[in-house]
This record gives structure tokens, sequence and C-alpha cells, in this order.
């Protein structure tokens, strides 16, 4: 199951409505809402072309122009009230943890071949219970973070500024025995801590939950694609 983009277009394999959808829209699971069942059961693949060399902006607006023609959805946004977990400084004095850093960069750019360029900022890397940032604002590990716990997390830390941060903990699943892990991941440590536990004592921040305006994307419409 996957849905995998390049230039030409993307690829989905086995793929929820909702996958697609909240791939479309750039939210998280928490932040959908309607639909019928079979939006979380029915699986599809799909393949889809794009001209030229389409930014990720573009194929979003591509993927939400296909889900409207093929699979006739029709959405809505709302706020809600929902609840939503503060990503706050978790110390009193206000010192960080050892592996979150500030960092200087520049926005990301195509550059000619060859040409040196300053480190960009926004770069994420993602594995079992890992996750990197290089040059990120605090509004995006925030948004980064929500993936991670079912909720969306806001930025309440405060702090100004990019930063570089290694987080690894244990995750709630882990492969089963006759699912082997790649050759370049590593092993996650059945005794390691929580992702809520790992955040004060790696980065020196921690999740509150609390209540929080949610933008939410309501299915009004959604029906199963006619066969190619």
């Amino acid at each position: 199951m996957g849905i995998q983009a390049s230039p030409g277009g993307l690829r989905a394999r086995n793929v929820t409505v909702r996958l697609l959808v909240r791939t479309a829209y750039r939210i998280q699971d928490s932040q959908l809402t309607g639909g019928p069942d079979w939006l979380d059961s029915d699986r599809f693949d799909l393949v889809a072309k794009a001209e030229g060399n389409a930014s990720a902006e573009q194929l979003s607006l591509m993927m939400r122009a296909l889900l409207a023609e093929r699979f006739k959805l029709i959405v809505h946004n709302e706020s809600q009230e929902r609840p939503v977990y503060a990503l706050v400084v978790a110390r009193s004095d206000g010192r960080l943890g050892p592996q979150l850093q500030r960092r200087d960069c520049v926005p990301m750019t195509v550059t000619a071949p060859g040409a040196s360029q300053p480190l960009p900022c926004g770069r994420i890397e993602t594995g079992l219970g890992r996750v990197t940032f290089r040059g990120a604002p605090m509004s995006q590990v925030a948004q980064g973070l929500s993936a991670y716990v079912g909720r969306v997390v806001l930025d309440r830390t405060g702090l100004s500024g990019n930063y570089d941060f290694s987080l690894e903990w244990m995750p709630d699943q882990l492969p089963s025995a006759n699912q082997p892990l790649g050759a370049d991941v590593k092993p996650v440590d059945s005794n390691g801590p929580s992702i809520f536990t790992a955040l004060p004592e790696q980065l020196g921040l921690k999740l509150q939950p609390t209540q929080g305006s949610v933008d939410v994307l309501v299915i009004d419409r959604v029906e199963h694609p006619l066969p190619n």
C-alpha cells in the first residue's frame, strides 16, 4: 500500500479513498470527516500522468481534480473545536534538549548542476520510530508530529527561527516477524520510550492535551469510480 509521486505524475497501489483525500488535501486523518463506510475498506490502484515537471503543490491540485472527476468527490471546509495537543517547552527555565539545535538555513531553491548552495530549510527524513528535521521552524515541527500522535499539534513553544532535531521513540505498532526490515532500516529498541516521553527527554519539548480550533474537511459526496 502506498502513493508514489514522480515528475511524470503519481501511482497509488492498494489505497483507500480516505488516504487519497488526505494526500490530495494535505491533512491529517483527524481532520477528515463524513463519507460512507467503504471510504476506509475498499481499495484502489491508480495511475495519473502529469505533463512536465509538476511540483508537489501542483500534484495535490491535480489529485483533487481527479477525485472530483472520477469519484464525484464534493467537500467543504469547517472550523471545529476538537481535542488537540499544544507543543510547548517542557522546562520552566526554557532549556532545550540535547537533540534540538538552532540552525541557519535558506529556502530550498533549484540551482545549476555543480553549483554550491547553503543548507536548505525544511528537509524531513522519516523511519520506523524516528523522524529528523533539518532547518525547520516550530510550526513545521508541530505539523510533522501530528502524523504520529493522532491529533493536530499546535505550536505554542514561542520559539522562533529554524531547528535541527532527531527524535527516536518506540512506535505503537511494530512490523511482524515475517515482515523483515530493509537493509538500510535501523531496528527499533523495543524498550525505548513512547513519543510523549521521548519529546521532553530528547528535545526539551512536550505535548499538552487541550482544545483548539481545527480546520476540518467534510465529505459531502463520494461515489465508486467507473472502471476504465
